[in-house]
């Protein structure tokens, strides 16, 4: 009789656990999504994008805030986010004016619509963008497109080029309206390729630079990284 009692009340305390656990959830999802702004919900949907309840209203806000949107050119750009309160290094987004040519060899473009994705006009698959956007940012076949490096000083290493090429991710606003929640998790997909494509190359250069693993360097020495090595990305919506 004991046992039996003991082993009911256990099972309300399991049951109990886990009811205190969906609500911890659901209000987490409730609580994350408190911008209507875009930059800022882009970056949610980064963050949340496995977070199915979250995610799916996330996209209808960003559904809702582009098509609400007053100019028919939405250009951002990545940047790095250096908060030296916390001592921490992550990306964010802030709107730019860049006026992007399909014939500007700087870019390489990346076109997201009904259709799928494309690469300098070709259909690709998700897998395909690393290596691909790769290839044409940092290690360039062509003089033409070797005129987008700048040379800098880097302290431990010397001189050093850096390129000036870009991503450029395009996604047309009259089509937003209609995107489902696979196609945004499609544009996150392509984001996220691009993002961890210039971490990797961030780590590269730490290797360059400190002979250690960017993610094992100190505060200090991960800004004086994050001084040369930014994000090469670029969205529009148009």
């Amino acid at each position: 009789m004991q046992s039996r009692k003991l082993f009911y009340l256990l099972g309300l305390l399991v049951l109990s656990l886990l009811y205190g656990i969906k609500l911890f959830v659901d209000g987490r999802s409730r609580l994350e999504i408190v911008s209507t702004n875009l930059p800022e919900l882009i970056r949610q949907g980064y963050d949340l994008v496995d977070d199915n309840s979250a995610f799916t209203k996330i996209c209808q806000l960003l559904n809702d805030s582009l098509l609400n949107y007053s100019s028919k050119n939405i250009c951002m750009v990545v940047i790095t986010s250096i908060n030296e309160v916390n001592s921490t290094i992550d990306w964010d987004l802030s709107y730019t004016d860049n006026d992007l040519r399909v014939s500007d060899r700087r870019y390489f473009f990346l076109n997201l619509n009904k259709e799928g994705l494309k690469a300098q006009g070709l259909s690709i698959r998700l897998s395909d963008i690393r290596d691909m956007v790769k290839d044409y940012i940092f290690y360039p076949d062509s003089a033409d497109r070797k005129k987008a490096f700048i040379e800098v000083y880097v302290d431990r290493i010397g001189k050093l080029e850096i390129s000036a090429v870009c991503a450029d991710i395009k996604v047309p606003i009259n089509e937003a309206g209609s995107f489902s929640i696979s196609d945004w998790h499609l544009f996150f997909g392509c984001l996220r390729e691009l993002i961890k494509l210039c971490e990797d190359e961030r780590n590269k250069m730490s290797l360059k630079m400190w002979e250690k693993e960017y993610a094992t360097l100190s505060f200090e020495e991960k800004s004086k990284i994050a001084e040369f090595a930014g994000y090469n990305i670029i969205i529009e919506f148009d």
